[in-house]
């Protein structure tokens, strides 16, 4: 099972979903669907997670530890930022925040 958290478009945005929960207001939220899913006793494969980079690199790391403490089995990191609603994949990926 792999959630998305990285996911920058427009849908996401207006249905609250993708990078859209990834603000620190939300983490226990994603935090908690982690750990729901990683501890429901039906399922039987990994729990996996995708997030875009912070705004800072400690952020990064701060997020991404919570959530595999929730349970996550791997944490990827997408090398952007969510970005504006304009310019959600412009630029190059940020290989040194990786």
């Amino acid at each position: 099972v792999d959630l998305n958290l990285g996911c920058p478009q427009r849908r996401a945005r207006e249905n609250r979903f993708g990078s859209y929960l990834t603000d620190p207001v939300d983490w226990p939220l994603c935090a908690e669907i982690i750990r729901m899913s990683a501890s429901h006793p039906d399922l039987t494969i990994p729990v996996t997670v995708k997030i875009r980079l912070q705004p800072t690199d400690e952020a990064t790391i701060e997020f991404a530890q919570l959530l595999k403490a929730a349970g996550a089995s791997l944490v990827a990191v997408h090398g952007r930022q969510r970005g504006s609603e304009e310019r959600r994949r412009d630029g190059s990926a940020d290989l040194g925040a990786i």
